[in-house]
């Protein structure tokens, strides 16, 4: 259910047709009877959306006067009529960019693909070396989008950074890095850039209830991996101004240690040779006794997840635990299938399943 799927034509009184423009101009009479399938892939986040169609081409006429062109401006939809109640819905797709024409022959036909992304091809393309200061993730969303003329859409948590650098990368790559670090997730639509926290969306009131009889041909896969579900995070990250190692947990066992790190200065390292015995003695009762305690054996068997990652502070480490813990755990359950078309169900959604044991439950889109 990540992606849509719509063909032209009819079937027990239901009927889709394409609606399209081409460069600002309406090409539906002219492109409409061409069409053998159209697919529109709409994921909730990381790809940006694509539109593939699929036309007959007898007569040439592809080929000729009507051949499209790398950069050709495509807004496009489909008018259902039929499905899931009386009159018609209009499911605007979005405005996209051509990126593939592939011809083939026996019959011979044209496969165009387009691709959502903002109108300056910079976006994806040019690679640029920034230190970002005293700024925050919606700053830096907010200035990216303006870069490119897009409208920004921000529906996350205010995050603030007090330094990160774009090394080498697209302002794409490099935004979706920064959300990636705060399991935030990145959209482009529409000539818009989407900025949300799942998590968000997860407690959302589900749109609409499946059963297994909404899935065409009974056409459906559940996978789950419960073995793996983590219920903590350590991320490690090293002060260099404190020179420290720290290690922040999240979760179960949840803690923060911090140690001398091995690039401490020579000053660090004769000051800690200076303790004394007894107090070194201490400080190894101390430990045992905390080894020994409840917490500590608890998280011995706990599955935790480790990572390495440059925080600015314990504050941001934990941020990025809780990010880390939250994405790995997201995909322990998945369910795909295929379905009629619903006006309700959309990516960023939620359904719930019922009638079918185990997988019954409320799910993402």
């Amino acid at each position: 259910m990540n992606a849509g799927r719509a063909r032209q034509g009819s079937s027990a009184g239901r009927r889709a047709s394409l609606r399209i423009k081409i460069n600002g101009k309406n090409a539906s009479i002219k492109a409409g009877p061409y069409v053998k399938s159209v697919t529109y892939e709409d994921p909730a986040s990381g790809d940006s959306d694509t539109l593939d169609l699929e036309l007959h081409n007898v007569g040439m006429k592809w080929l000729k006067k009507w051949t499209p062109e790398h950069g050709d401006d495509v807004e496009a939809g489909v008018v259902f009529r039929g499905f899931g109640g009386k009159g018609k819905f209009i499911k605007n797709f979005g405005t996209f960019s051509v990126d593939s024409v592939k011809y083939k022959g026996n019959p011979i036909s044209l496969t165009m693909g387009a691709i959502s992304q903002p109108a300056t091809t910079g976006f994806t393309v040019t690679k640029k070396s920034f230190t970002w200061k005293n700024t925050s993730v919606h700053a830096i969303a907010s200035k990216i989008a303006k870069r490119y003329g897009c409208k920004l859409y921000y529906k996350a948590e205010e995050i603030k950074l007090k330094s990160i650098e774009q090394n080498d990368q697209t302002d794409s790559d490099f935004l979706k890095d920064v959300c990636d670090k705060y399991s935030l997730k990145l959209k482009v639509f529409n000539n818009k850039i989407i900025v949300y926290n799942p998590s968000a969306y997860e407690k959302k009131k589900a749109v609409a209830t499946l059963t297994r009889s909404s899935f065409l041909g009974d056409d459906w896969s559940y996978d789950s991996e419960l073995a793996g579900y983590y219920l903590a995070c350590e991320v490690s990250y090293t002060d260099s101004k404190a020179n420290k190692d720290y290690k922040v947990r999240v979760g179960v066992g949840a803690s923060v240690s911090a140690t001398a790190s091995k690039n401490a200065t020579k000053k660090a390292r004769s000051k800690k040779n200076k303790k004394t015995k007894k107090k070194s003695s201490a400080t190894s009762k101390t430990k045992a006794k905390s080894s020994s305690g409840k917490a500590t054996r608890q998280t011995d068997t706990v599955r935790c997840l480790y990572v390495s990652e440059e925080c600015s502070s314990v504050a941001d480490a934990k941020k990025k635990a809780v990010a880390k813990l939250n994405e790995a755990n997201r995909a322990i359950e998945t369910l795909s299938g295929t379905i009629s078309v619903n006006r309700k169900i959309f990516s960023c959604s939620t359904i719930r399943i019922k009638g079918m044991g185990v997988i019954d439950g409320k799910y993402f889109v």
